[in-house]
């Protein structure tokens, strides 16, 4: 049977790029164009490759591809290849096509990791066009495949009933503890999340990039106006904040902290109501999901997990986990392929806890904003 006559083409406008992502069921934030954009600021080079059937994008993918000299580069695509599941010509002439481009770009391998909906049925396809399917549940640096959402097509009162009741207890009393958060665009308002998200990663063991990775961020998605960054005061102080981006119908939870410490009966009151308020936010906006991101649990979760509490806190917020078909690898050079795999399950984990440890605010003015 000969293949449809697909047409290839190599997408570099923005808008035109993300309206195709926006077209697949699977299409999410990190194959969105801004997302390449950000990479890039940390040396990744991004690649965004479409085929079209007639006028309708049947397949497509932003790829980041990172040079490890001497070895050669590795290639990854999160929450990508997109694609539509009655044509699986398309992604086997899509697979072949990124094939091209990683040996341009002396790919030691290119790893891919579908969306939640994009389907399970993508693994099959990704093993006949000859990917490896991996057993990791999450890596130090892929987009990890279980993540939490929530349903934003029911009714606000059905949101808030599915909440935990304690939850719904704090959200009623924000008003008489002078808690109210707010949407914000300051510079200060996310020097300061960032200085409380630096506290937070040296208490949990979690590196935190630097305060220039937050600021293009914000530069990116303000740009657009699909950033969220909201803040929760009492008394003019900032006592937490959560970092999101809207992308299609799609709201995603990026960062978020609260400050330790506070006092006045607020300890366990600021995170519920600065969700709540989120919540409400995204479903206003016209989403129908929002994403939490990942917890740090196993997608069977149990109380020996490490994120368990962050776990337990999202389901009380409604959201439900959500699996992701398994990573894979097109592997193009085995033997340095092998190294890589040893060294991404033994030195990348221990080089993820000094940085963590390591973690310092360097510029004296975050040190301030944090006060």
């Amino acid at each position: 049977m000969s293949r449809p006559p697909y047409r290839l083409r190599w997408v570099t406008d923005a808008k035109e790029w993300n309206g195709l992502v926006q077209s697949f069921p699977g299409g999410e934030v990190r194959q969105g164009f801004e997302w390449g954009e950000l990479c890039a600021a940390r040396g990744w080079h991004s690649l965004r490759l479409a085929l079209f059937d007639g006028p309708r994008a049947v397949a497509a993918c932003a790829v980041l591809a990172r040079s490890l000299p001497p070895v050669g580069s590795v290639m990854y695509a999160p929450r990508g290849p997109l694609w539509c599941a009655e044509e699986p010509a398309a992604l086997t002439r899509l697979l072949e096509e990124l094939h091209v481009a990683a040996w341009r770009h002396s790919a030691v391998f290119l790893r891919v990791s579908p969306g939640p909906d994009t389907g399970m049925e993508v693994e099959g396809a990704l093993e006949r066009a000859g990917l490896v399917a991996l057993d990791d549940e999450s890596t130090t640096w892929n987009t990890a495949r279980a993540a939490q959402t929530v349903d934003l097509t029911v009714p606000e009162a059905a949101l808030l009933q599915r909440m935990r009741r304690r939850f719904r207890e704090h959200i009623a009393s924000a008003a008489r503890k002078a808690l109210v958060v707010e949407s914000s665009t300051s510079e200060s308002d996310l020097a300061t999340l960032h200085a409380l998200l630096v506290s937070s990663g040296r208490q949990k063991s979690i590196p935190v990039r630097a305060f220039g990775h937050y600021r293009t961020l914000a530069r990116l998605y303000g740009a657009s106006g699909s950033l969220v960054l909201l803040i929760a005061r009492a008394h003019g102080r900032m006592l937490g904040g959560i970092l999101g981006v809207r992308f299609g119908r799609r709201m995603t939870m990026l960062h978020t902290s609260v400050r330790s410490g506070i006092t006045e009966g607020l300890t366990h009151g600021v995170a519920p109501v600065m969700f709540w308020d989120f919540i409400r936010r995204a479903k206003a906006s016209g989403c129908s999901v929002l994403d939490l991101g990942s917890s740090g649990v196993c997608l069977t979760p149990n109380e020996s997990d490490s994120g368990w509490g962050v776990y337990r806190f999202k389901a009380g917020l409604g959201a439900r986990l959500q699996a992701a078909p398994r990573y894979h690898d097109l592997v193009f050079r085995p033997t340095a392929y092998r190294l890589l795999r040893l060294g991404e399950r033994q030195m990348m984990p221990r080089m993820w806890r000094i940085a963590a440890h390591a973690a310092v605010l360097a510029p004296w003015r975050l040190r301030r904003a944090a006060a």
